[in-house]
């Protein structure tokens, strides 16, 4: 627990991993984290050291933790002009006779990505707040 001491939580790690995968998926660099390359051998281990080790609840850190992955990535990469969803939506719009700019759509998709964002932060507060009894 030297790192609770610290001022970590399992709360701050995560919402500080969302944020930086968030952050990471807009910019297209999606590459950089992920359930094989970050979360299993880097974040859940993280977490597991800031929870008692006769603790119940580290399967469900895990899948916790792989869960804040993937929102991130997904609405994340939505913010990105080069990404193939945002390019087929754009090409779809086209095609029924609206035509909009890549920048336009990653736009839209703002209000979905802060929306995300916000939801798993209250729930990482919750799951903080949840292993702290």
């Amino acid at each position: 627990m030297a790192c609770a001491r610290a001022g970590l939580s399992v709360t701050r790690v995560l919402v500080g991993y969302l944020s930086l995968r968030q952050l990471g998926a807009a910019l297209g660099m999606t590459s950089l984290g992920g359930q094989a390359q970050s979360v299993r051998p880097l974040l859940v281990p993280m977490l597991y050291g800031l929870v008692p080790d006769n603790s119940p609840n580290k399967p469900k850190l895990a899948a916790f933790a792989a869960g804040t992955d993937n929102v991130a990535l997904f609405f994340g990469e939505d913010l990105f002009l080069a990404f193939g969803a945002v390019l087929l939506m754009q090409t779809s719009m086209a095609s029924l006779g609206h035509v909009l700019s890549p920048l336009e759509i990653a736009l839209w998709g703002i209000p979905s990505a802060l929306t995300a964002y916000a939801i798993q932060s209250f729930r990482a507060v919750r799951l903080g707040k949840e292993l702290a009894r």
